[in-house]
């Protein structure tokens, strides 16, 4: 199986990829689609970090757990060359679906042969509070992730020029440049149709055979679940967001439109 490099910052994310099965119409199904079709799904173009065709630039994150625990260290670098995904994110909101992700990304790698390397940084004004999150999550994530934080704040790493008025900032690059770049106000419980497309190209997979491996991540998470005293993340609640960490206002949404996009 290729290498999986994952360098997870923070996540509390419990959730599923919203996959439809036969046994559970309640599911809503997978999609996966064209990740270039995502703007127009947003009333107003939200934009945060390097754009595509920009370059990945490196910068600095603490580790939390197994080699990197308490070091400092580059994500980009860490990243070996190989395809990857960097997730920004502040606060707590929105993390189901990128979860959902991790959890199927053996499956992902097996079937594409592809290596890839992906990264969750959570940015936080206090960095106590960041990294006490990140280790009340790490039971929850495999052995091939990695948890780190920003020094920063809550703006992140200031050459990536975040946008502070969205709480999720996804980003794929290959051989060091941007090829997608997705801002969420606010996420959900389940991955994005237009994320989960990103990720099939940047793995080389049509989107309706990545669909299927989606698929089969979540017909296994389901039969987990259904086992007799299973104690599975996703049948956790999400945690609540720490006092000072209000929900943005709609007003302040709407602030995180880049002039022109």
């Amino acid at each position: 199986m290729a290498r999986i490099g994952v360098t997870l910052g923070l996540f509390a994310c419990l959730g599923t990829l919203g996959i439809a099965q036969d046994h559970d119409a309640s599911r809503p199904r997978v999609e996966v689609k064209d990740p270039s079709s995502f703007h127009a799904t947003q009333g107003r173009p939200l934009y945060s970090g390097p754009q595509p065709g920009e370059p990945l630039p490196a910068f600095e994150a603490v580790g939390i757990r197994g080699a990197q625990d308490g070091k400092a260290f580059d994500p980009v670098e860490s990243a070996g060359g190989a395809p990857q995904v960097l997730v920004f994110q502040g606060g707590t909101e929105g993390l189901r679906g990128v979860l959902a992700l991790t959890r199927a990304l053996p499956t992902i790698i097996e079937q594409s042969g592809k290596p890839m390397a992906i990264s969750v940084i959570l940015m936080d004004d206090d960095q106590n509070a960041s990294e006490d999150l990140a280790r009340r999550i790490s039971p929850y994530l495999g052995r091939e992730v990695t948890l780190g934080y920003t020094t920063e704040g809550r703006d992140g790493p200031g050459i990536y020029g975040l946008n502070r008025n969205v709480s999720q900032t996804i980003l794929f690059a290959r051989d060091g440049v941007v090829t997608r770049s997705f801002a969420f106000p606010q996420g959900a419980a389940h991955a994005d149709p237009h994320v989960l497309g990103a990720l099939a190209e940047l793995v080389g997979a049509d989107r309706e055979t990545f669909a299927t491996w989606m698929a089969r991540v979540q017909a296994q998470d389901g039969r987990m679940q259904r086992r007799p005293g299973a104690d599975r993340p996703a049948d956790r609640p999400e945690p609540e967001d720490r006092p000072g960490n209000a929900r943005r206002s709609d007003a302040e949404s709407s602030r995180a439109t880049r002039p022109g996009g």
